[in-house]
Order: structure tokens, then sequence, then C-alpha cells
């Protein structure tokens, strides 16, 4: 987009930067006299940069056919706003009347000291003297119309703060009466005068929503009394122009295609991202853009009514003085128009004005939050990252905010689209200013949201208290708070996968047991890991393989610490009542606090992210990741699932790949040492218990091998080609080839086999192993008794029992 001062050429003195503040101070007295800034005194210089609304050319055309005697009105009351255009209005009046061939009289009422007269000023002015009006009472108007005929020509008589003359000239005695009352009673017959005499205007201003004291009350009605009896109220600049009357002060020419290129793009921008004005058409706002180009029109909005609102603020005067000074800070910035957040508040001018009228209190709360190097909105900015930095969309946004903050009416603060539409580029989308707003309220003081709307304000935010006691929390207490949460956040039932302990003080606090086994600790310390990898005490450990530690990712629990002093924080602020929170405030309190568990737990999960597996060299990292927001699972659970997913544990074993491995040079193999196996040597795959019992009762009943005991020499197999009642993983079961086991015995056998030798022989010699006889197949337990049990009922044989010899 072309830059805004290519299109709308600012006046020269704006250009070159040396105007002066004083230089939209109009001053009828100063044009009067010769006096005061050119472009008052000669009309060559004003006219050119004012702009004639439809109340100014109105008005002129009444006066001149007036002063021409062509009829009109005889006596005018200007009747405009604190600073609305005044006394432009009577300098202009001033002006054409020289050009009219009228003789120009101007009473200004700030310029006059309390004893001189209204009447001896007007002579004066008319004559070149003061003779025939002398003495502190007022003229007639017979007197005041002889006057009139002496000068000879037309008159446009002009009246400006008469009020601060009444006041002064009230503290002045004039027999039983005040020069007050006789300056009212001038007036009073001067109306009369001007009445009669057909080539005489007189043209008086009146403030409305003047703030006064009540002696200036009473002057100020009896003044308006006064012009109300023949005066006709004339307004003379209508809100809806002043967007043209600042560019015509301010611009000395405008391409208005180019202008209107301009506009015609950021409208359907904002339309695109649903943020034109609510209850505005795109045309109706275009059309206002265009009238106060190279300004958006809530620049003009929130200096004209809201900041013009303040009783010190003259309108149009004040909006002048501070335009001049944005304009011309912003040429060469490249900006294709002027918005709110365009608003330099590190500018010493700019800010000063706006100071003047918001108070110096905000001079520390604007460098605190938005200008100062350290500025939290700068801060913010940071915050967004890398590519939206250089945007500086929190600091525009800070600014815009501020402008909407202040008023001298009720409203305040501004809503989320108006930000968006002063502070956002059109090349991003609108919602990068969500994402500042947000900043924002996380690192500004003065900052506040309520009802949808962000103002700035004097006393700190919740977010400044909450940032207060915060750093005002005891570490013992966020130590012992924070030990407590971090307790909740893993499984303390006895059916929890992994026994976890946090923050033991050495390896004898960890037990010796298969069991897999989690160790927290508040910072990572490796030499401390290994120690109670290799140690229980003074013992070496077995179970290396089950240990697994969990240590914060950046060396310490930062984010639980910062969290829980937060919690404290908003505790302590809900229950302080000498705060004196405002209704939306203690909600927030409310809110934060029940949202403070999600909050912790989110936290310990973000800081204990880093897990540690024991391998043949050392301990490999596994991270966790960031937890999804608001999930309840505990950690100890995640470290299982991510073991599960990472292959470190196993939670299935083929059964035929287990006969392959341990039973193929072997006739029998413990299940407790197939369960340990994986479970001494670090870096070895863990395989779990369940799957262990899982794939050796699959293994037996799908005849892979079989399972029973060997106790004190004995090989007992119990079953073979069915499911095993129970899997136990204790010392003495094993599981055994299938070619030692034989499934079906006769009681014919027994007698044969085990009794042609002898005349008894133990029911356990089946079962007896040795290495002389391994090829030897064992019966199946439960076969064998029942073969017994037949050849008993048989009488094959007897059964009974050996003692002694």
């Amino acid at each position: 987009m072309a830059e805004f001062e290519k299109i709308a050429k600012p006046h020269n003195d704006i250009q070159r930067g040396n105007f002066t503040l004083d230089t939209y101070a109009a001053n009828l007295g100063d044009v009067v006299k010769g006096e005061g800034p050119t472009e008052y005194r000669y009309p060559n210089r004003f006219f050119p940069k004012t702009y004639m609304t439809e109340g100014l050319k109105a008005l002129l055309r009444g006066v001149e056919r007036r002063v021409k005697g062509r009829g009109g009105d005889a006596v005018i009351q200007l009747q405009t706003p604190f600073g609305g255009g005044k006394t432009h209005t009577l300098i202009t009046l001033f002006h054409k009347a020289n050009e009219w061939k009228a003789k120009p009289v101007a009473i200004v009422g700030t310029g006059m000291e309390a004893e001189q007269t209204l009447w001896g000023e007007m002579e004066a002015q008319l004559t070149g003297e003061s003779q025939r009006f002398q003495g502190h009472r007022a003229p007639g108007s017979a007197k005041i119309s002889e006057l009139f005929d002496q000068v000879g020509k037309p008159i446009v008589l002009l009246m400006d703060e008469v009020l601060n003359y009444l006041t002064a000239a009230a503290a002045v005695d004039v027999g039983r009466s005040t020069l007050a009352k006789q300056a009212l009673r001038f007036v009073h017959n001067l109306t009369e005068s001007v009445s009669a005499c057909n080539n005489v205007a007189l043209i008086a201003t009146r403030q409305s929503g003047a703030h006064e004291d009540y002696g200036e009350r009473e002057l100020s009605n009896e003044f308006k009394q006064l012009l109300d009896r023949m005066a006709r109220v004339g307004t003379p600049v209508d809100d809806s122009e002043i967007a043209h009357i600042i560019r015509s002060r301010l611009f000395a020419e405008v391409n208005e295609s180019a202008a209107k290129r301009i506009v015609r793009e950021f409208v359907n921008y904002a339309d695109r991202e649903s943020i034109l004005p609510p209850g505005q058409q795109k045309s109706e706002y275009r059309e206002r853009f265009v009238a106060s180009y190279p300004f958006q029109p809530e620049v003009i909005d929130v200096l004209y009514h809201r900041w013009g609102s303040f009783p010190n603020f003259q309108r149009t005067r004040g909006v002048l003085r501070l335009l001049s000074l944005v304009v011309h800070r912003c040429r060469g910035k490249h900006l294709p128009y002027i918005s709110l957040a365009d608003f330099d508040l590190g500018d010493a001018d700019i800010r000063g004005e706006l100071l003047r009228h918001a108070g110096n209190v905000f001079s520390g709360i604007i460098s605190n939050d938005i200008t100062a190097g350290d500025a939290g909105a700068k801060l913010a900015d940071a915050a967004l990252g890398d590519a939206l930095s250089h945007s500086r969309f929190c600091t525009r946004a800070a600014t815009a905010i501020f402008l909407y903050s202040f008023t001298g009416g009720q409203e305040r603060g501004a809503t989320l689209d108006q930000v968006k539409r002063s502070a956002v580029h059109p090349d991003n989308p609108s919602a990068v200013i969500d994402s500042a707003i947000n900043q924002l309220n996380a690192h500004l003081f003065y900052l506040r949201t309520e009802n949808g709307k962000s103002y700035f304000d004097t006393q700190p935010n919740l977010h400044r208290l909450v940032q207060i006691r915060m750093e005002n929390v005891a570490d013992e207490e966020v130590a012992s708070r924070a030990e407590a949460q971090i307790k909740k956040s893993f499984t303390t039932s006895s059916g929890a996968k992994m026994k976890t302990f946090i923050a033991p003080r050495n390896g004898t606090d960890i037990p010796e047991t298969p069991d897999l086994k989690l160790i927290v600790l508040p910072q990572r310390d490796d030499e401390f890991c290994q120690n109670v990898l290799e140690l229980r005490g003074e013992t070496p450990r077995i179970y290396r393989n089950t240990l697994f530690f969990l240590v914060p990712l950046s060396g310490s629990a930062e984010k639980l610490q910062t969290e829980m002093k937060r919690v404290l924080a908003y505790e302590a602020i809900g229950n302080d009542n000498s705060l004196n929170l405002s209704d939306a405030q203690q909600r927030e309190v409310r809110k934060q606090l029940r949202q403070s568990g999600d909050a912790l737990n989110d936290a310990v999960c973000q800081d204990y992210r880093i897990l540690l597996i024991p391998t043949r060299d050392g301990f490999r990292e596994e991270d966790l990741g960031l937890p999804a927001h608001g999930m309840n699972t505990r950690l100890d659970e995640k470290v299982y699932e991510t073991l599960c997913m990472k292959g470190e544990l196993l939670s299935s074993i083929g059964p035929r790949n287990l006969a392959i491995r341990y039973l193929k040079d072997n006739d029998t193999v413990s299940t407790a040492q197939l369960y340990s196996s994986g479970l001494r040597t670090p870096g070895e795959t863990r395989v779990l218990r369940d799957a262990w019992v899982t794939g050796i009762r699959k293994g037996v009943e799908e005849r892979h091998f079989g399972i029973g005991e060997k106790r004190n020499g004995l090989l007992i197999p119990r079953t073979f080609g069915s499911r095993p009642s129970e899997i136990t993983l204790d010392t003495d079961e094993v599981v055994i080839q299938p070619g030692l086991i034989q499934e079906n015995i006769r009681a014919e056998t027994i007698a044969r086999d085990y009794l042609q030798n002898g005349v008894s022989v133990s029911t356990s010699q089946p079962f007896h192993y040795a290495p002389q006889d391994s090829n030897e197949p064992r019966p199946l337990h439960d076969t064998w008794i029942e073969a017994i049990r037949q050849g008993v009922q048989q009488g094959l044989f007897g059964i009974g029992e050996k003692m002694g010899d």
C-alpha cells in the first residue's frame, strides 16, 4: 500500500514540524490586534485551511444579507460544545466582514479587564476612540443607535467569552449595582438597537455545557435569557462534519482516488474478518473512512467524542493539536493510513497532550505497560514468537486500548473488534489480536477487562495483584504443597502397574523385588540414579532392570512451583476482604481456584517429562511429551504406556518362540527364571508378568511344552495339552520338554516295569530326575495317580507306606 503522506499531503508547517501547540489556539482578540498565528491573521492563509460546513455557509449567507440590508437575522447566538469551533466561526465572520465592506467589532471577554466596559470597547473599535460612552453605567439603545449611524457603514458585532468578563465585572460596584449588571443591561439595549438597524448584525457565543460555579451559572443564565429574547440559535458545526474540518486543517490536498483505493482494501479486509462496526454496512463505513482519511474513523470518534467529553478538552482545537503531532511523527513510517495504534505514546509531546486530560498518574502506567524497554507490551510482543514480534501487535493493541480508556462520560474501554480494527495489519488474520490480548492480559499490570471491554486503570489489575502475592509466598509453603501435588499425580493404590517412589533419600528406600519401580526425583542426578541401580544400601541390586527414573525437563520443577505460587496467591487474594475486588474480579478468583486442580496437574506433567531408562552404557532419555489439557491420566500410567509403546516392556510373548529360545538346550527351565531373565541386566527386554503367564499357559495348551514342578530332585510334570489351573512363576515351577512327559500310563505298565524286580517301589520313583536318565519320560502327575488307583482296584498291587527298614 502507498504511504499516507503521498496521498494526503500535510500542510507545510506539519511537514517541517515547525508548528507550535498554540497554532490551533485560535483567539479572536489576537486577530483583531493583528497578533497570533499567521494562519488566523491573514485571510489568504486562513480560508484554505477552513472547511466550510453547511452550518457555517448558512450563517455567512444570513449575516451577509443582513449587513447588505437584504434581511436576515439581526442577532445570532452561536451555541457549540466547548472547543466546538465557535472561535473559528467568529474569525471567519471577522475576515468576511472586511470582504463585505462592513466594520467588524470583536469584543472578547477574556481580553478585558474588570474595570473596562463593553460599550467603551465597542465605541473604541468603531470610531478609534471612546468619547461618547464613558463611565460604568450602560448607555441606552438610542445612544447606541446614534453611534451606529455615526459610523455610516454596515457593522458586524462579534462577542466572545462574555461570561469571563461578567464574572470579573461582578466584583466592581456601580452604585447599588455592579458593573456585571450594567453589562447585562447594555446587552439588552444593544440587541434592541441592532434589531432596529437593517445593516448591523450581532453574533454572540454561548458555550453549552460549561462548568460554572453558582455565581457564574446565574450570570450565564441571565446572559442567555437576554440573547434568547431576540437571537436565533446557530450551530455552525455538525458532528458529522468534524472529519472534514480536521482534514482541511491538517492537509493541503488529498488524492481522493488513491484514498478510496486504500480505504476499499481495508474495508474489504474488515468485512472478510467480520470486524466492521456492529450495525454498519460496508458502504457506510467506507464513506466514513474516505471522509476522515488518512485517519481511520475510530481516531476521530475516540478523540472527538470520548476525549472531547473531558471538561478541559477543547474538542476541535484539542483534536487538531494532538493529530498534528501524530501526523508529523507518522511520516516516513510507511503507513497507508493512521489508526489509534499508530499513536506513539513514547513521544513526549503526544504523551504530554494525553496526560493533560488523563492525569499524570498515567505517565508511569504508560511507561510500565507500553513504552519502556522492559514494558509488559514489549515482553508480550516477544512472547508472540519471532514470526510476529516485529509487527508489535501487542504494543499496537495496548496503545489502541489506552486511547479507548478515557472519557468524561460513562463509555469506557475497547471491545475486541475495536482493537482489531485499530491494531491489525490487513496482511495478517485479525485472530492474531486474540493472541495479542491474551499476552497483554498475562504481562500488563494495569490492563483490565470487564464486560467484554479492555481498558487501563490506575488500580493494578488482578494479574498484578497475583504477581505481588506470588512474590511473597514462602518457599517452604510452596515446597510442601508441591510435594503433595506430585503425590496426587501418581497411582497410590495396590493395583498400580508400577510402584512409585517420590524423592527417595538413597537406594535403601527402594525394595529388591521383580516389580516395576518408578523413582521420581526433584532434579536429574545420574550419579544418584546409577548408585540406586547398582546397590540397595551396601548390597548389590539384583533386579536392576526394573528401575526407571522420572526427572523434570528443565532441571527442576519450575512450572509446578510457579503454578503453585499462583494458586496460593489466588487463595490469599480470595481470603483478603480489604482488597475491595470488583464483582468481575471476585468471579475470576473463584474461577481460577476451581480450575487450580487441572492447572496444577498439567504443571506436574509439563515438568516431569524426562524418563531415564537404564541401558548397558548408562541411561536413555525418553520425553513423555506435553499432556492434553485437562487430561487426568496418572503419570505412572503415562510412563507405563510409553515403555510399552517403545518396546521396553513386552505385553505378549509367543509360546513357540519361548520354547525355541529357552528349551532348545534345556530339558526344563524354571518359570521364575524366565520371568526374572529380563529384569536383572539393564538394557534387556522386559517381559511383563502377565505376558509370561499368558504365553506359558498357551504353550502348555498347544503342547509346545508341559508344566510342572521340580522339588528335591523330583521332576513332576503336571499339565500338558490342556489349560493349567495356575501359573505361579515360583522357583519350583518349571516348563518341561514334551519328550520328558509320558502322557498316558496303565496300571499293568506300573506292575510290569516297576515291580518285576522287587516287592515294592516308591510311588515317587518315576519322578526322580538325574542326568544319567535325563531322557527317560516322566508320567504326568495326575495320570500316574489315576493309574495307581486303578491298579489297586484291579488287584495288580497294593499300596501302603514304608517306615524305617
